[in-house]
Formats: structure tokens, sequence, C-alpha cells
């Protein structure tokens, strides 16, 4: 818990530097419109300190200085975290680097204990917050290698059973490659 406390305000001291420094500089992308579809392999760790290794599909628009994205994690056995977030999103092209800040909130879905851990049974679904920071290097016209780190905060509740709200958080650290399609 503390952890995840941490990187909140890492993450919110970041967001606050960006939309009131660097903001009148960064561009939406090198696009105003852009479509992708990315993959992605890393490690998240919930509010419990359980963590587990993810693989997933991240697919989205991306309009001006806004994203809409949807994505599905898996994560061992039958377990996975489906989520779908919309927010304002900033760049910051040095080259053919570019660093991203993503703001955004929306829904989420937990079938098999992953955000809450195996004490919750039966899918969780919910709101989450989410908050990220990104680094990528373009390898061409199309594609781009990079990693990125996101927090989010969430509040879920047992589809079935429709118990009280459950809150908690969790840190995704994860490396992707994108195909992107823009004008």
């Amino acid at each position: 818990m503390k952890t995840n406390a941490l990187v909140a305000s890492v993450f919110g001291l970041a967001a606050f530097t960006a939309t009131t420094a660097v903001a009148p500089v960064a561009s939406a992308t090198d696009e105003s419109i852009a479509v992708y579809v990315e993959g992605m392999g890393g490690s998240q760790t919930n509010n419990a300190g359980d963590s587990a290794g993810a693989l997933g599909v991240q697919a989205g628009v991306q309009l001006f200085f806004l994203e809409a994205y949807a994505s599905q994690t898996a994560f061992s056995g039958s377990a996975s975290v489906t989520r779908a977030v919309l927010g304002p999103f900033f760049d910051i092209d040095v080259g053919k680097w570019e660093l991203s800040l993503h703001l955004g909130v929306g829904g989420i879905r937990d079938s098999g204990g992953v955000l809450l851990g195996n004490d919750f049974s039966g899918p969780q679904t919910g709101g989450v917050a989410r908050l990220g920071l990104a680094l990528d290097r373009d390898l061409g016209d199309f594609f781009a290698i990079g990693a990125s780190l996101y927090t989010e905060g969430y509040a879920v509740r047992n589809e079935d059973t429709k118990e009280d709200w459950t809150r908690g958080s969790s840190v995704l650290l994860s490396g992707h490659l994108r195909f992107e399609l823009g004008i």
C-alpha cells in the first residue's frame, strides 16, 4: 500500500508539472488523428502487494489531445483484466523519442482476482482512474517500441452478488510494441 501511495504521489507531481510547465510546448501527437494497436508484456502489482506477470493488447484512437482505448491483459491461468478508458494525453517529441503523459477514467472488469486478490471470488466490475507515463522510440513510419508505467485507482464490486464496493489500486510496468496509423 505504501509503495502504491508513493508511486501515485510521484505520478501526481509529474502530471501537475507536465500540465502546468510542459503543456504549452507539448503536441497532441505527430498526427492529429491516429489509431493504434499495441502488444505488451510486463508485471502488475495490486495494493495487497501481489504481483503477477502480464501479457496484453491495447487498441485505441487518438484525436488531437484526447485518447480512447480498450485493453485486455491476461495473467496466469484464466485471470484477466479488461479496461475501457477515455482521457487526455500529452506528448513531447525529441527526435525519434517520445515521452507521453496519459490520464483517463473509465470502466474496469477483473476476472480471476488480479485486482483485489484471491479473497474476492467472481468477476469484479467498476470504475477506474489511470495515470501513466510512456517512453517510445520510433522504428519507422508505423512502428514504435517502448515502456510504460501506469498507476490506477479503482472501485469494483462482485457482478453476481452486487456486494459493497471495494477500492484498490495497482501499478502496471510494461514493455510494448505499437503499430499506428495517423493523419
